[in-house]
């Protein structure tokens, strides 16, 4: 039997992921992890004797959701920048823009 291509493993592997979202029910959910958070997670499953990383985010989720929207808000505050320009950058900023604007 000659070697399968990568179009024909690719088709053996989505056919089973069908079966199996078939079986299971739920979606087909696939991310980049960033270095920090992989080293959270990877740390985090040691900790606990967590063996496969799909069973530790599913487990965080449930637990978190459980946990109700009051305490579960801390584990998803998403910090974000705020950008505040000084009044003397907004003079610059318009000192910048005005010569541009006259041409």
């Amino acid at each position: 039997m000659p070697p399968k291509t990568n179009a024909e493993r690719q088709a053996t592997k989505i056919e089973k992921e069908k079966k199996d979202l078939a079986r299971l029910g739920g979606r087909i959910c696939r991310f980049h992890l960033p270095a920090a958070p992989d080293a959270a997670l990877t740390e985090l499953m040691l900790w606990h004797g967590v063996d496969d990383w799909r069973e530790a985010i599913q487990t965080l989720l449930l637990r978190l959701h459980e946990a109700g929207p009051e305490a579960s808000a801390p584990f998803l505050a998403v910090s974000r920048h705020k950008i505040s320009v000084s009044a003397k950058v907004s003079r610059q900023l318009a000192e910048f823009v005005a010569p541009a604007e006259a041409e």
